[in-house]
């Protein structure tokens, strides 16, 4: 039986400790990908205060919340579907 951590993408990371929350992780390319942009896009977005990241040591994350957040509310070069 598989559990929900052996599941994830390799770049995907969950992390808690936010009033016992889990959210969910994903890595500047992966963010990209769901994001219809190319990763220099999302770290311009990054360097810009539109997209809120979770450093960890030196790797950069998009939490799920915040690439969803962006599809749907609108962030400068963000594809949104519909």
């Amino acid at each position: 039986m598989q559990t929900s951590m052996e599941t994830l993408h390799w770049q995907e990371v969950l992390i808690t400790r936010k009033e016992d929350q889990v959210e969910r992780l994903v890595s500047v390319h992966s963010g990209a990908q769901r994001l219809g942009v190319s990763t220099f896009t999302v770290r311009r977005l990054i360097k810009a205060g539109e997209l809120r990241v979770v450093r960890v040591g030196r790797r950069v994350l998009l939490p799920e919340s915040e690439l969803e957040r962006a599809t749907r509310e609108g962030c400068k070069f963000v594809r949104r579907e519909g």
